[in-house]
């Protein structure tokens, strides 16, 4: 309507983190085949009326072809820290174990249990452990 430009990005492809929370929310095959046709055609309205598309990485690009969007409407814009311009002014303290930080929503699609089970294979003590 204004004529100008729009922009969509996508750090993830909500179709597919989308299937994957159907697949283990959802009981109902039917209710499943149902939600991910509203899902599919809301991603496809969102990409037909985009002029530019941006995922943050190659890899995802894949998912936006399969959707139907054009090589030249994906702009792939990477996410990440220069560490040339961003850098500690101290000297990292050094611990006996390694420290892992997970920054992020909570939720099961990011993995933060997968993180806790990992770090466990290792021995190291789970982190509500640290803490009474």
């Amino acid at each position: 309507e204004t004529g100008r430009p729009a922009l969509l990005t996508e750090h993830g492809i909500y179709v597919r983190e989308q299937y994957l929370n159907l697949g283990r929310s959802i009981e109902s095959t039917f209710v499943r085949w149902i939600l991910t046709r509203v899902i599919g055609t809301v991603a496809d309205m969102n990409y037909a009326y985009a002029d530019q598309v941006s995922p943050v990485c190659h890899y995802n690009t894949r998912w936006e072809k399969w959707r139907g969007v054009e090589d030249p409407r994906i702009k792939v814009i990477y996410n990440g820290v220069d560490p040339a311009k961003f850098f500690p002014l101290e000297a990292p303290v050094r611990n006996e174990r390694p420290l892992i930080v997970c920054v992020g929503l909570i939720f099961p699609l990011k993995g933060q249990l997968d993180l806790i089970e990992a770090a466990a294979i290792d021995g190291a003590r789970p982190w509500w452990r640290f803490w009474g």
